[in-house]
């Protein structure tokens, strides 16, 4: 069923699977973008839209309406209480989009990475994609049998980061010759430096591990450094999406311009006005 379009009349049971069922996304090489934000985002992003489910009853804005109107994909009305049923949101907006997920190979250009192993949250693989696409990340990097990154509740905790970040999946031999050309900072309580000390020059990747046993020994093997964050007594580590955010906004303070990393404040008009 893999790049085969869908039509109108299997568009709502379609989606519904898609919601459900990773099975069902891996077989398709389909993904959901459920309201409007998202998209918009996919669209923009360039994603293939498939199909759109819309619902008048229930867009509070002009956006739903313009994106279906600009579409060449199958559209399917809806009532609202099919809406809200399909919806996998407490609030449906009126706009489901079926997109097409787009995997990509291991990245000849670009200067930093992020990549996963082993991910088993998707609150933390969700939460990780949105940091990299606020740091200015050229590619997130899965490894192993991790978290799907196009399940609804981690496009959700991305904020539909996952429709415009460049994404890639790699087996550990893959990995290893396109390491090969990369520098690879690995995160771990058993790190030698300290990853404020880190430089973070050139072409690097950041690596973090499955949320309870880290890195696997081959990815640590790959690594050309190994880093640790510095915590009081009593703890031994951090949740991955917490350490993982600590390490991309590091090599973003340091690789960023001076402009972009600490800008001047802007200035607010006063809440009530003096006279």
């Amino acid at each position: 069923m893999t790049g085969t379009p869908l039509s109108s009349d299997l568009l709502e049971a379609s989606c519904a699977r898609l919601l459900a069922e990773r099975r069902f996304r891996d077989q398709t090489g389909l993904a959901v973008a459920d309201g409007v934000g998202f998209v918009r985002r996919a669209r923009d992003a360039g994603l293939v839209v498939e199909g759109l489910l819309f619902c008048p009853a229930l867009c509070r804005g002009p956006m739903a309406r313009r994106l279906v109107r600009a579409t060449t994909a199958p559209v399917v009305r809806l009532s609202r209480e099919r809406m809200t049923a399909l919806s996998a949101r407490a609030s449906p907006d009126g706009l489901i989009g079926v997109v097409r997920q787009r995997w990509r190979p291991l990245p000849r250009d670009g200067s930093l990475f992020l990549v996963a192993e082993r991910l088993r949250s998707m609150g933390n693989l969700g939460t990780l994609l949105r940091t990299a696409r606020a740091t200015g990340v050229d590619g997130l990097v899965l490894m192993g049998d991790a978290v799907d990154p196009y399940d609804p509740a981690v496009v959700r905790a991305s904020m539909g980061a996952v429709f415009t970040l460049p994404m890639h999946r790699a087996s550990p031999s893959a990995f290893a010759r396109w390491a090969r050309d990369v520098t690879v900072i690995g995160a771990s309580a058993e790190g030698v430096r300290d990853f404020r000390a880190e430089p973070f020059e050139g072409r690097c990747a950041l690596a973090v591990g499955e949320e309870r046993r880290g890195l696997q020994r081959s990815l640590r093997t790959a690594c050309d450094r190994m880093v640790r964050i510095p915590m009081c007594d009593g703890l031994d580590s951090l949740n991955v999406a917490v350490a993982g955010s600590l390490l991309l906004y590091e090599a973003f303070r340091r690789r960023a311009p001076p402009e972009v990393v600490d800008p001047a404040p802007r200035r607010r008009r006063p809440a009530v006005e003096v006279p």
